[in-house]
């Protein structure tokens, strides 16, 4: 059933987005600051669509879902726990990061990859004005030309 249902998910994402291996699954596994625990596959779909798709296929297969964005363990609840009843597929969003101004740029539509520093960014520009840089970095010399 395991191979027949990362077969699904490897039609509906393509194969490099689904993730197997230990190795490859390690980052999405254990989150930045606490949270650890396995599972059958990360997912890393691109689309809405792909999304809606993926999720349609975790439930067929009786497969528990965690949804995953940047991973930065705030919560815990993005990470894989010990003592599942059954196999759990992480889907990490992260690569759907559009953002959409809507209302002459009042509101937003913001996709679950989406950060808040791309909006901050994009409310900026949107607004005509330049991008603000971050007071914490060094202004860096051009280069000589």
């Amino acid at each position: 059933m395991s191979k027949q249902f990362l077969d699904t998910l490897t039609a509906i994402v393509g194969k490099p987005h689904v993730l197997t291996k230990k190795k490859q699954m390690v980052a999405y596994c254990k989150g930045f600051r606490y949270g650890d625990g396995d599972a059958l596959a990360v997912v890393l779909p691109n689309t809405l669509l792909e999304l809606w798709e993926v999720t349609k296929a975790c439930a067929v297969a009786d497969k528990i879902m965690i949804i995953q964005a940047a991973n930065t363990g705030v919560t815990g609840g993005s990470t894989p726990q010990a003592g599942y009843d059954r196999e759990a597929v992480i889907v990490n969003t992260m690569r759907l990061s559009t953002i959409q101004l809507i209302n002459n740029a009042k509101q937003v539509i913001a996709f679950p990859g989406s950060r808040l520093y791309d909006l901050e960014n994009l409310s900026w520009y949107s607004a005509g004005r330049p991008i603000p840089r971050c007071r914490c970095l060094p202004k860096l010399p051009r280069r000589a030309r």
